[in-house]
């Protein structure tokens, strides 16, 4: 019997042994548990803190960044796919200038705008050259007859900018013949004369192509006037 109850008190320390300066393993276990927490915790800040990249702030509110190739992100009416107003500068970012600023006549690089019938009321029409390969197309009508007071017709094109070499080119669309001048030095219009004869009939179609040889721009609109000289004006 003796022997026995010395087994169970044997048994009883072996079971404390486990046990190491007062702390289990299990104990060590939850404290590593904790601090691998806290070291995730601590990246998460780190990544909250990074700065963005600038290149992809939109700064001036306008739906593009300059890492989406916003050229001007101060300016909120500059971006990719803006309309190119006439203001000399890419509103659009495609490095072409003012190439969507057109006049009330475009696009008629290819088709006449009408101006109607020269007469006592002169015909007066305004536009501008947005590029270097600008046109500008006008059609106009003379209704003569072999006796009549009209003394000519006179084609003027004015209140333009001296930075623009115009060129005005007057056609007979029936008999192609043309008449042409171009701005020069110093002047202020370019005036091209459609003779008469009162003793004969220059009824028909006119063409009037403005075009430059040199500079362009929608700043400065010139003003083409198509007026009739007659004995009693």
């Amino acid at each position: 019997m003796r022997t026995v109850l010395l087994l169970l008190v044997t048994g009883c320390n072996f079971g404390a042994s486990s046990k190491v300066d007062g702390m289990d393993s299990a104990s060590e276990f939850e404290g590593e548990t904790e601090g691998a927490a806290d070291d995730g915790d601590d990246e998460t800040d780190e990544d909250e803190d990074e700065e963005p990249d600038p290149l992809d702030v939109d700064n001036d509110d306008d739906g593009y960044t300059e890492n989406q190739d916003d050229c001007d992100d101060q300016d909120d009416e500059i971006y990719p796919g803006a309309e190119d107003v006439c203001d000399e500068i890419s509103n659009d970012c495609d490095d072409e200038i003012d190439e969507d600023a057109l006049d009330d006549f475009e696009p008629n690089d290819e088709v006449r705008a009408p101006m109607g019938i020269a007469g006592s009321d002169d015909l007066v029409a305004g536009g501008f050259l947005h590029s270097d390969d600008d046109v500008d197309l006008f059609e106009f009508t003379i209704n003569d007859g072999w006796v009549d007071l009209r003394l000519g017709v006179r084609v003027r094109l004015s209140n333009f900018t001296s930075e623009i070499a115009y060129k005005v080119t007057v056609t007979e669309l029936s008999t192609g013949e043309k008449q042409e001048d171009f701005k020069q030095d110093g002047d202020d219009e370019i005036v091209i004369e459609l003779n008469d004869s009162i003793f004969s009939d220059e009824s028909g179609n006119y063409g009037v192509r403005v075009t430059t040889l040199e500079g362009s721009g929608c700043s400065h609109p010139y003003t083409l006037t198509i007026s009739e000289n007659t004995i009693v004006r």
